[in-house]
């Protein structure tokens, strides 16, 4: 063999290896980039779909407290209608002469006694 031509050969196998090692990490490069960009899609889709899961039940508890403040206002307006009757009744005990005066304790007395009496059973 010519000794240039046994050199040429070298060289061009060293190419060939060093072409075929540019491949290989290209190849390596390429699906690595393609396993991330597949992941970021998957975690995308997730997340979407965990925003909407969170978004639904969001709007679920807008209507619940809704609800729930529509009966607690029905709810707070008895009570204060009851709470306006309750206070009429004390101011009415108040304001009224004791049942047996100078003894305050049998005046309160009979105070209970004439409530519960005027109490259905």
């Amino acid at each position: 063999m010519i000794p240039v031509t046994k050199w040429l050969i070298i060289g061009l196998g060293i190419l060939l290896g060093l072409s075929a090692l540019t491949n290989i990490g290209l190849t390596k490069a390429y699906l690595k980039a393609r396993d991330a960009k597949t992941q970021a899609i998957a975690d995308r889709d997730s997340a979407r779909g965990a925003a909407t899961a969170c978004s639904d039940a969001t709007e679920a508890l807008a209507e619940l407290s809704n609800k729930r403040h529509d009966q607690g206002e029905a709810a707070r307006q008895a009570a204060e209608k009851k709470a306006a009757s309750w206070q009429k009744l004390a101011q009415g005990i108040l304001t009224s002469p004791p049942k047996v005066p100078g003894n305050v304790c049998a005046s309160a007395q009979a105070e209970v006694d004439e409530e519960l009496a005027g109490r259905a059973p």
